[in-house]
């Protein structure tokens, strides 16, 4: 069902188990921000996003703004990042970067493709950047 989501309590539930002695995790929320949606749904989408940040890198920025009536949510590592030319490729079913060791990994190359779908189906969209950090930043637009 469709319900009013805290947008912070989300992301703090996705972050809450994650080792903080192995990790440099910051979580900026300046403001509380409030949407609609299928709560589980989007955790799942945020947690997709946050696992990558996780496997790749040991530094993890997290950002929620309010930009108009959207609210952004930047998530930025330091790991090996992506080639630009690759940042959609990564949202097709099954697209992996490195087929030898993902298959190793358990990645099938569907996690980006269903979180796009995820964000997508509650109105908002995802994009792919270079990050601030040397990695990744994924940006999630959700309408307030």
């Amino acid at each position: 069902p469709i319900e009013n989501i805290l947008i912070n309590e989300l992301i703090e539930d996705c972050i809450k188990n994650v080792n903080e002695e192995k990790f440099n995790f910051n979580l900026d929320q300046n403001i509380k921000i409030e949407t609609y949606g299928r709560p589980l749904q989007l955790k799942r989408a945020f947690q997709n996003i946050i696992n990558n940040s996780i496997r790749y890198a040991d530094k993890i920025e997290i950002r929620i703004s309010k930009i108009d009536d959207n609210c952004n949510i930047d998530i930025d590592d330091n790991g090996p990042g992506i080639p630009q030319k690759n940042f959609e490729d990564v949202f097709k079913p099954f697209f992996t970067l490195d087929k030898s060791r993902n298959k190793l990994k358990g990645e099938s190359g569907l996690g980006l493709s269903i979180t796009r779908d995820i964000i997508r189906s509650h109105g908002g969209d995802i994009k792919l950047s270079k990050s601030n950090l040397g990695g990744l930043r994924s940006t999630i637009s959700l309408p307030i």
